[in-house]
Order: C-alpha cells, then structure tokens, then sequence
C-alpha cells in the first residue's frame, strides 16, 4: 500500500520509494516501488532524507500538488515550450 503525507504544504512524506528520478527546487520526480511515477511540484523544494534500503522519502517546501505523473510523458514538452 503507497503511504503518502503531506503535512501544512511544507513537509511530504512518501513511502515505498524506489528511486529519486530527478529533483530541482520546483519539481521531484520519483519511481516507486509500484513502477508508477510520482511528481511533486512547488517551490523551494529541498530533498531531506531518502533512505532506499527502507524506501522512505522526505521532503520540505511550499508544495503546491502531488500527483502521478504518465510514464509515456514527452521528455521534450519543457525543451519545446
């Protein structure tokens, strides 16, 4: 079961975690265990712990949405924007 939690739109906590796909202070983008892809955007985002052995994320900052992002999402979309 995917645990997700958000606490105050500063903290997200993200549980079964497999890999940190990409990170910036506006976007994180994760592949979880269940191979779905997660996007969590906002601003001021800063990576406070990924522990992979036990696959628990934390993170910190404004966060504006959580969501499950498309594994057929265009790499290019933001280059051509």
């Amino acid at each position: 079961m995917q645990q997700i939690v958000i606490t105050d739109a500063k903290t997200v906590k993200v549980g079964e975690t497999k890999e940190i796909i990409s990170f910036s202070d506006k976007e994180i983008r994760l592949l979880l265990a269940s191979e779905k892809r997660l996007l969590i955007e906002g601003s001021g985002l800063k990576i406070g712990n990924f522990t992979k052995s036990n696959g628990e994320f934390f993170a910190e900052g404004v966060v504006v949405s959580v969501r499950y992002a498309d594994k057929k999402e265009n790499p290019f979309k933001k280059v051509f924007k």
